[in-house]
């Protein structure tokens, strides 16, 4: 026989689980950005000491790396579910990582961004913002020192189920050739594009411009309305 006493405690609303949810994920991926940005500091520290040249350019690509995944976490600041990311915002604040992250004397990219209003769910958007990062870091690392870099076109749009990235690089001054990818930079995009699950496609025009386009399957995607 029950007693008053030992009536069970009323169960939580479906509101109220949602609310706790939001609540952990934002305290998950508060945690996720402080860690990355611990190890960007560390990175920053080895970077003052080293001396070698080819040490310092793989700390430079590291820190934009970890760069770009900071900036994928930042925009969930603003996304009540906590589960996409306005890549629109996100594309633009990787541009600027890329040329705050650049070594000294190395040219700057400039780059277009068209991706208003296209969500990607995170485990889509953090692979696409690091492809993103590694062609342009790669091509600024190789660029020549006198010229003014590449202006790149980087595109994300919606088609059918799909989601196209298409990064299009083109000499500013056209005296000089676009360099190809490293065997490394190759490498680090084919993984990214497998992850997203699309076919990579690399075009280089006799180094006049540069595409990278990948074509990938995404299970939300959708656009935004002010």
């Amino acid at each position: 026989m029950k007693t008053s006493g030992s009536e069970p405690p009323p169960q939580p609303t479906r509101t109220q689980l949602i609310a706790e949810n939001t609540k952990l994920r934002r305290e998950i991926d508060h945690r996720v950005r402080n860690s990355l940005q611990v190890v960007a500091s560390l990175v920053d520290v080895t970077a003052r000491s080293a001396t070698e040249p080819s040490a310092l350019a793989v700390l430079d690509i590291l820190r934009a790396r970890i760069s770009a995944m900071i900036a994928v976490y930042r925009t969930l600041d603003d996304v009540p579910h906590r589960a996409s990311v306005n890549m629109g915002d996100t594309l633009r604040d990787l541009v600027d990582q890329v040329a705050d992250s650049r070594p000294t004397g190395t040219p700057r990219n400039e780059a277009q961004i068209n991706a208003e209003n296209i969500i990607l769910p995170l485990d889509d958007a953090m692979p696409v913002a690091l492809m993103v990062i590694e062609v342009l870091l790669a091509t600024a690392l190789q660029a020549d020192a006198n010229s003014t870099g590449p202006t790149a076109t980087v595109a994300l749009t919606r088609e059918g189920d799909d989601a196209l990235l298409r990064i299009h690089l083109v000499n500013a001054t056209g005296d000089a050739l676009m360099p190809l990818l490293t065997h490394h930079a190759q490498e680090m995009i084919e993984a990214l594009a497998r992850q997203l699950g699309g076919p990579l496609i690399v075009d280089n025009d006799e180094g006049v411009s540069r595409t990278v386009e990948v074509r990938f399957p995404v299970r939300n995607l959708a656009r935004t309305h002010e």
